[in-house]
């Protein structure tokens, strides 16, 4: 505990409790961050699976399938 009439004391507690803050914030910004990830595989995951059923699809029906969106953007 500290002197509330210490000015040093007073000031010290209010940076712990600064810190406090800003390592609870960027601990949750991170989390935040892993779940936007883990949501972004799981989507491109489903994706691919699906890219992959058209193209057998395309494939069965004698047909030749479409490049993928992904493959089109990088050449």
């Amino acid at each position: 505990m500290y002197d509330i009439f210490d000015p040093l004391s007073v000031e010290a507690d209010q940076v712990a409790m600064r810190w406090t803050a800003i390592v609870a914030a960027t601990t949750q910004a991170r989390q935040g961050r892993l779940a936007d990830d883990a949501r972004a595989d799981v989507v491109g995951r489903r994706l691919d699976e699906l890219y992959r059923k058209v193209r057998k699809s395309a494939r069965l029906n004698g047909r030749r399938p479409h490049r993928s969106p992904s493959s089109a953007q990088y050449g």
